[in-house]
This record gives C-alpha cells, structure tokens and sequence, in this order.
C-alpha cells in the first residue's frame, strides 16, 4: 500500500522547510518562487490561505484565547492607549457595529447636524473621564425596531431614556412645565386632598 497524497505533501514540505533553515541561498530562491506564483495567480493563493485558516481555526482560537487570558492587562492598557489615539476611529466603528449603520452614513448625519444635539440644538459638553476630552453625540436609536433616529447630547439621550421613549409621559412633562412656567412657587394652587 502507497502513501497518501497528503502523507506525500506533508513529508516535501518538511524537507522544504529543512532545507529552508539550512541553505539561505535555497531560502531566497524558495521566497522568490513563492512570490512569483502568487504575483501569476493571486485568486489561487487567496483560497490556498483560506482554505488553510479554516483548516486551523479552532487551533488559532485556542492559542489566541490563551494569549489573551495571560495577557489580559497588557492588551487592556494597548487598546486603552489605541482608543486615545484613534478616537475617531474607534468611535465609528464602534457605532458600525452597534447600530448597523456604515461610516458614512454615521458621518453624513454628523455633517448633517453639525454635530449639534437634534434635540437641543447644542454641542456635547460631558468631558470623558478616561480620555479628558468631550464626547461625542450618542446614537440614538428605537430600542425596538433599532432604527437609529439621529444624534444627541448625553442629557438629551438620558431624558428620553428616563420617559422610557414614552411620548405620552414626555408630552405630560411638556404640558406640566408649561403650565408652571412664570409661576411663583408659593402661587401653585394646594394639592388635592
């Protein structure tokens, strides 16, 4: 009984990669063989690759979830110190992720808005305690059907969330500060008993 095909590829490969550590002159011509084929046939070395990180994505998990357990403060203090540096960046593609939206289409209502309050008509004032520079507009959204809405201010975003997004609690609230709106304190008529 013969050897199979992959027994066979295995086998070369390992002499290759021998020969690879021993020879730096065999390693150039290797690298150079390498580059030429994936210049000649980029779409045939694009599914080789594929092929090849599904064939080991448990093992990549694995050994990428052990790294990041054992490392845990230092990859916390790096993507710490890449969100600092990248604000902008790290805030779109949070907002891609969260809400289903693309970069440009968070950006056009930036510009839309002039990265003013929809509500308020105002800028963003609440300073971020880890950065020290001020937020960004909130994205907000209907919680049920996640259809985002517009952008606003951290007070604005926090009121409609305290009325639970109920525009019949927010209109009493409109009807009751209107109504008391001038009026002394120690004009407003007794409670009823």
């Amino acid at each position: 009984m013969g050897i199979s095909k992959e027994e066979k590829y295995r086998r070369s490969n390992e002499v290759r990669r021998n020969r690879r550590r021993t020879d730096p002159e065999y390693a150039k011509l290797d690298n150079d063989r390498h580059r030429k084929a994936r210049a000649e046939n980029p779409e045939h070395h694009k599914e080789i690759a594929k092929r090849s990180r599904l064939r080991h994505i448990e093992e990549r998990r694995i050994t990428s979830r052990a790294y990041a357990q054992a490392n845990k403060e230092r990859l916390k203090e790096y993507h710490r110190q890449w969100n600092i540096q990248n604000r902008e960046l790290a805030r779109i593609r949070k907002v891609v992720k969260n809400f289903r939206i693309t970069a440009e289409e968070y950006l056009a209502m930036v510009e839309y808005q002039n990265n003013l309050c929809a509500i308020c008509k105002q800028l963003e004032t609440l300073v971020d305690k880890h950065s020290g520079l001020v937020r960004n507009l909130h994205v907000d959204h209907n919680h049920t059907t996640g259809k985002v809405r517009g952008l606003l201010c951290t007070a604005c975003n926090t009121a409609i969330g305290n009325f639970k997004e109920d525009t019949n609690t927010i209109r009493a609230a409109i009807s009751y500060i209107e109504l008391h709106d001038g009026v002394a304190a120690n004009a407003l008529p007794a409670p009823p008993v």
